[in-house]
């Protein structure tokens, strides 16, 4: 609903445009050094899943790796849950503090082609992060923090400025609970995909013709 809609936050010369997507259209991050533009999102409060289970998927591209750390999706730092570019590494994400780290995730191939990233966290159990549909990594329980009333972010981290993501970002989904091993594959549809509406019987597309009227 509304109350989740993304607010556009830019600095210097960054910009986010639309463009074609994985579904429909994406996001087009164009961030760089002291040029950063990132999308705001929604309650702190319900993004931060404190000692809970959620779930993340989202699909993305990238342009340059400007910069260490570069977060795709994320509500900061410390306790709290992020999927970003590991450090230094021109190929690997990792997720959180605590959760898998040095995954292979195919970040260096800057060539405008689209991967898919997962994360299933469980209370109690294990996380797991998926890369293109396959499990990369799994690590035994991580506790969430409360979120320190820190805004999730799209392309960005609330509290790490400059690190925002340089390339397109599409169909962002978020649960509050562990995605089953079967609903990431039915995500990754064999690379070609199934969008988030089409899976949870939303609207697959923005606009539907609902009536012709014609001479």
């Amino acid at each position: 609903d509304v109350s989740n809609d993304g607010v556009l936050a830019v600095t210097g010369t960054g910009s986010a445009t639309f463009v074609t997507g994985k579904f429909g259209s994406a996001v087009d991050l164009e961030n760089s050094v002291g040029n950063q533009a990132v999308i705001n999102v929604g309650d702190p409060a319900e993004f931060a899943f404190e000692g809970a289970s959620m779930s993340i998927s989202a699909w993305y591209t990238t342009q340059s790796l400007y910069t260490n750390w570069q977060t795709l999706v994320s509500q900061a730092e410390g306790g709290n849950w992020r999927i970003a570019r590991h450090g230094s590494s021109g190929t690997n994400f990792k997720y959180s503090v605590g959760g898998p780290g040095n995954v292979a995730a195919n970040i260096d191939l800057q060539d405008e082609s689209w991967h898919h990233v997962a994360v299933t966290h469980e209370s109690g159990g294990d996380i797991t992060m998926y890369v293109d549909g396959v499990a990369a990594a799994t690590q035994a329980e991580w506790v969430l923090g409360n979120g320190g009333g820190l805004i999730m972010q799209i392309g960005g981290n609330a509290q790490a400025a400059e690190r925002g993501w340089d390339g397109n970002i599409d169909d962002v989904a978020i649960w509050d609970r562990p995605l089953t091993p079967e609903e990431v594959s039915l995500i990754w549809n064999d690379g070609a995909g199934a969008s988030i509406a089409s899976l949870t019987g939303g609207t697959p597309t923005l606009f539907q013709i609902v009536d012709v009227a014609h001479t």
